[in-house]
């Protein structure tokens, strides 16, 4: 495009952009309060608490109901959009800057909580229930990192044993929580078990819950983690090859990743290195490190105990390593950035099944072994071995966790797209006399095409499964650092560099399946249950929103993608059809997604050609998950993101 020429004669106008080097990772330069720190207000709720439990927990859920006013964060934004900045001159899509003003604790005030007379939770999965013992270790060990003046505070508002141990069993319990998979909560004595790990799952569910309060305590516990784990670790070395250790990081990591808080999400992404580190160092990628544990017929007593407590403590770490490389992959794809982790170096064992996992002691679990009639491996699966072969994941049997197995395969299938976007970026209309580039990537993407096809057939049928796979293979076939740049995020220059390429892109196939694949996230996430559209799957659904926005601004401006009345309507968040088939391969038919509009609401259209209401169908997607119940931060950040996207769209 010529500099001088904003709208370059496609009517799309890229001017105005503010000055200074801005990274990918700015995109989520946000945070719900400025000050996360608990003030008189909330430590009066707090100090209610300890009375009342403010929610029950006998059915766990992402939601609990609450009356009153339901008081949303205000924002204010301001960079500046890709497109006409005359309406939207001091407007940001990209990036928040709160205010001294704007605070999530503003209008608490209005708020009124449920206070349940009866403490007494129906579903407990430890056996013993938080002692004073255990807040009293917690509680030392937040104060070792609280400034003098601010201990008296602390101490004063630090919950009761009763909240506390709500929150620990809504961990282990909420639909929600990750947790419960990779930490073993039947054999999790709070006696035996480090303050660390105990309050990172106690922070781990205090964010879950929709009180600004409790989760401002979720947050700060989280930090207070963090600091204990660097100070433990440093006094003694040989804690960084302790997996409670390992653990706690883990989790205040994840936590600080989906905060929606800038600065805790920038520190997540740092000292995630460290804790790989650990990880590699310490064995646990590695086959050589573990050993094969079953139990026999003739087991029993203290050989079968002590059998399955070695047993529990070797499929945690087997678990941990996983789910370290799936966090490895959901903080790449978020921030767009390399992965720490390669597929290759993971040669441990796959873990056992959940029946195994979840059985509460050494009889039922040596009774789920007894009763499986599967031939046992002589050599347990790996992830290569998976990828290699993935009729592995479609084997039913209690040798191997399907669902881990699969977000283990679909943690590799990003680290081989990630290789293929930065070569493909590094090798855009280039040729020599040594590479033909066209050959080698249209050989490679139709190699990572068929294998994630055959993933689909494969793997496990699971909402977040399939919408992780979605969402990779929109990766596949679209560059959405591409689509940040042309959105402004490193300035006009870097703009107006890849709108050709984009332009060029948007005629292609490759683009319609790109954009196909959007569809289907917001059809996964569709299939989500109320209050999971969080966390790494809120991010998949605004990076299918910003998708479709740009491939909606690009085609409205080159009138590539016009509206014909008499053709078939290509639903791109259904099922697949031969509609949808003719719009991919030849651009033929009107694509669409569904959107719910008036009052009563209705199923409509919204096409993608139009930026502004297919971003609004996607932001009400988002919003009747969360129909129930506050959403979390990240959540009311996204929106926010998109809603801004819809006001730069009707430029």
């Amino acid at each position: 495009m010529p500099p001088g020429n904003a709208a370059n004669g496609a009517g799309v106008q890229i001017m105005d952009y503010q000055a200074g080097p801005w990274t990918p990772r700015e995109l989520f330069d946000f945070g719900v309060d400025a000050n996360m720190e608990l003030n008189d207000l909330d430590l009066s709720f707090l100090d209610s608490y300890n009375n009342a439990n403010p929610f029950d927990l006998r059915t766990p859920s992402i939601g609990f109901p609450t009356t009153g006013s339901d008081i949303m964060p205000s924002f204010t934004s301001a960079p500046v959009p890709p497109l006409d900045t005359t309406a939207l001159p001091k407007a940001s899509v990209w990036r928040f800057r709160p205010l001294s003003k704007d605070s999530g604790s503003a209008e608490q005030a209005n708020l009124s909580l449920p206070t349940p007379t009866s403490l007494e939770i129906d579903r407990r999965v430890t056996c013993e229930p938080l002692s004073q013992t255990s807040r009293d270790k917690i509680l030392a060990m937040i104060l070792s990192t609280c400034k003098p003046n601010s201990i008296p505070r602390a101490v004063a508002c630090f919950p009761s044993i009763s909240l506390l141990d709500s929150l620990f069993q809504f961990s282990l319990t909420s639909p929600g929580s990750h947790a419960k998979h990779w930490i073993h909560a039947p054999t999790l004595l709070a006696a035996q078990t480090r303050p660390e790990v105990l309050a990172a799952i106690i922070a781990a569910g205090a964010v879950l819950t929709p009180d600004s309060s409790i989760r401002k305590v979720g947050y700060a516990v989280q930090e207070a983690i963090r600091t204990a784990v660097q100070v433990q670790v440093e006094e003694d070395n040989t804690l960084m090859r302790d997996l409670q250790i390992m653990q706690a990081s883990l989790l205040q990591l994840k936590i600080g990743l989906w905060s929606g808080d800038s600065r805790k999400m920038e520190l997540a992404e740092g000292f995630q290195q460290v804790l790989v580190t650990m990880a590699r160092r310490g064995g646990f990628f590695r086959r050589g490190t573990y050993e094969r544990i079953v139990p026999y017929a003739e087991d029993n007593g203290d050989v079968l105990e002590s059998k399955w407590r070695q047993w529990v403590r070797q499929e945690s770490r087997k678990r941990f390593a996983l789910h370290l490389f799936r966090h490895d992959l959901e903080a790449s794809v978020s921030l767009l950035s390399s992965p720490l982790i390669s597929y290759a170096e993971l040669y441990l064992p796959l873990p056992e099944s959940e029946a195994l996992w979840h059985s509460p002691s050494a009889e039922l679990w040596k009774a789920t072994y007894m009763r499986s009639s599967a031939p046992r491996h002589e050599r347990q699966p790996s992830l290569v071995d998976c990828i290699q072969d993935l009729d592995i994941l479609a084997t039913k049997d209690i040798w191997v966790d399907q669902r881990q197995a699969s977000m283990a395969v679909l943690g590799a299938a990003w680290r081989m797209i990630w290789e293929y976007r930065q070569l493909d970026s590094s090798m855009k209309d280039y040729n020599s006399q040594w590479c033909n580039s066209n050959l080698l990537m249209s050989s490679r993407h139709a190699e990572l095409t068929k294998l994630l096809q055959c993933f689909r057939i494969s793997s496990v049928e699971d909402a977040k499964v399939t919408l992780i796979l979605e969402l990779l293979l929109m990766h596949l076939h679209m560059s959405l650092d591409d689509v940040q740049q042309f959105a402004g995020v490193e300035g006009e220059e870097e703009a107006r560099r890849v709108y050709p390429s984009l332009v060029q892109w948007t005629r292609t196939p490759t683009a319609r399946q790109a954009i196909w694949h959007a569809g289907q996230v917001v059809r996964a996430a569709r299939n989500l249950r109320g209050g999971l559209i969080c966390d790494f799957a809120a991010i998949a659904v605004y990076q299918a929103s910003l998708a479709f926005w740009c491939y909606g601004i690009l085609t409205r401006a080159t009138d590539t993608c016009a509206i014909h009345p008499d053709s078939i309507t290509a639903w791109l968040d259904n099922p697949e059809d031969a509609g949808v088939q003719r719009w991919i391969i030849n651009g033929k038919g009107n694509a669409a997604i569904h959107a719910w509009t008036g009052n009563p609401p209705r199923d409509s259209l919204a096409p993608v050609n139009n930026p502004e209401e297919v971003v609004a169908a996607v932001v009400q997607v988002m919003r009747q998950n969360h129909n129930e119940a506050r959403s979390p931060p990240l959540v009311d950040n996204l929106i926010n993101m998109m809603e801004g996207l819809r006001k730069a769209a009707r430029t």
